[in-house]
């Protein structure tokens, strides 16, 4: 099981940007988090989603961001190596699933590159993942997984009074370790994870009690003013109310219909049962599947004690093909 203070985007939102980005045949074997899926075998395993730009000059010196997920290691807490064939980079900054690297002088061609996690024994390659080139070559075309692919992402954040109860420690949005509770610890993640997000991504923010709140009623692009108005959204509610998981998820599913691409990705963090919006847990279950028409994977994280809401929603995560993840 993960530590107190080890976060949930690294391992959650990091993983669902590899599989939308589809560069699973990059992952290396290594240890997983504590998601549960259809494949364990495949989706608990370190990977680098994607490189950005994936080519370069062969005498190096060019900043590069990798793309990584599935790492039980927090890379703020513990700096990552990279190789890009056998030959390290200069790390110049890590956040929650992004290593940012200067790339070395090296031989032209295609060069596997490989993230190592220097706080737990993991590991992942990306086969032929950046290209060496001369400058009087011509720049080549991509990569394996050499651009971000264009993809939407919708949160739904339980916000009952539930959420109030105290979390301990955990990392904060800027990576100093504090406490709080379930309600801070929630924000924090969501807030991490929006910081992380591309312009070419469309996301979406779903809060409830028995109450539903979107942040807007559409998806927006990931842009600058939008990612800062959401986190004032965030920051200006509070725990209160009970747990109307069933409605708010039907609610989120609704809101990822919308936007340029098709399928999109839905996070669901919640602490305990459903108890206001439809008469027992099977039924919120029912309801909120019932709206999931376009086949949305949604990805449940439980906060807290491990209970009969972990039955729940690890059943919710699992009929969408998604992933469950336990915090406690």
């Amino acid at each position: 099981m993960r530590g107190k203070t080890d976060r949930l985007s690294a391992g959650i939102l990091g993983l669902t940007i590899a599989l939308v980005a589809g560069c699973n045949s990059g992952y290396s074997s290594g240890n997983g988090g504590d998601a549960e899926g259809d494949d364990p075998d495949q989706l608990d395993r370190p990977g680098i989603a994607w490189i950005d730009p994936a080519s370069g000059n062969y005498v190096g010196g060019e900043v590069v961001t990798l793309y990584t997920a599935g790492f039980q290691d927090d890379f703020l807490m513990h700096w990552p190596t990279v190789f890009f064939g056998s030959e390290q980079a200069a790390i110049t900054s890590v956040s929650s699933f992004t290593v940012e690297a200067v790339t070395p002088t090296n031989v032209r061609g295609a060069v596997d590159v490989e993230v190592r996690a220097t706080g737990v024994s993991e590991s992942a390659i990306l086969e032929q993942g950046y290209t060496y080139y001369d400058y009087g070559d011509p720049p080549p075309f991509g990569g394996p997984c050499s651009s971000p692919p264009a993809f939407k992402i919708v949160f739904c954040v339980d916000r009952s009074e539930g959420m109030g109860a105290w979390a301990g420690a955990f990392v904060g949005p800027d990576g100093q370790v504090r406490e709080g509770t379930w309600w801070d610890r929630a924000v924090a993640e969501v807030s991490i994870s929006l910081t992380q997000l591309t312009p070419n991504v469309e996301f979406g923010i779903v809060t409830y009690g028995c109450d539903i709140d979107l942040f807007r009623p559409d998806l927006v692009a990931a842009d600058v003013s939008e990612i800062i108005a959401a986190l004032d959204w965030l920051q200006n509610q509070s725990p209160a109310g009970d747990t109307g998981t069933g409605p708010a998820q039907a609610a989120a599913f609704r809101l990822a219909d919308g936007g340029e691409v098709g399928i999109g990705v839905c996070y669901l963090l919640s602490h305990g049962l459903p108890e206001c919006g439809a008469d027992g847990w099977q039924a919120h279950k029912a309801l909120a599947l019932s709206a999931n028409t376009m086949g949305h994977p949604l990805h449940a994280v439980g906060l807290g004690d491990e209970s009969d809401a972990a039955v729940f929603l690890r059943e919710m995560a699992a009929a969408t093909g998604g992933t469950y993840l336990h915090v406690q």
